[in-house]
């Protein structure tokens, strides 16, 4: 859970969903982000050697039901949500948000004032 919400910068909550236990982290633009570790939804078995499912979600305000974007499994959360906004950018569904998933860049600005942020002058 933890995972999830540092990759997306947001808050996540356990929710139920249909009878099922999901990881859910609400995002812009009316998506949402639904996790399980088995098909069942959540399991705390040490024992369930799960794979996980990412599920991206747009919700309709209209009250139609909810979209499918697009699903991802892997053993590993991460590794699953990962693959999920791959499937996302390449069918033209990026998430355009104020928080920035995953492209970081290795590039530091010419502008930026470290002087200032060392108190060297």
């Amino acid at each position: 859970m933890i995972a999830l919400a540092a990759a997306t910068h947001r808050p996540s909550n356990v929710v139920n969903v249909v009878g099922a236990y999901a990881i859910r982290v609400d995002l812009e633009c009316n998506r949402y982000v639904v996790a399980t570790n088995t098909a069942h939804g959540l399991s705390d078995e040490p024992d369930s050697s799960g794979t996980w499912v990412v599920r991206f979600f747009r919700s309709d305000i209209a009250g139609a039901s909810d979209e499918l974007l697009t699903e991802a499994t892997h053993p590993w959360l991460i590794d699953a949500f990962d693959i999920a906004m791959g499937i996302l950018a390449a069918e033209g569904n990026k998430l355009v948000a104020d928080a920035d998933f995953g492209d970081i860049s290795s590039e530091v600005s010419d502008s930026a004032d470290l002087e200032g942020l060392t108190g060297s002058s």
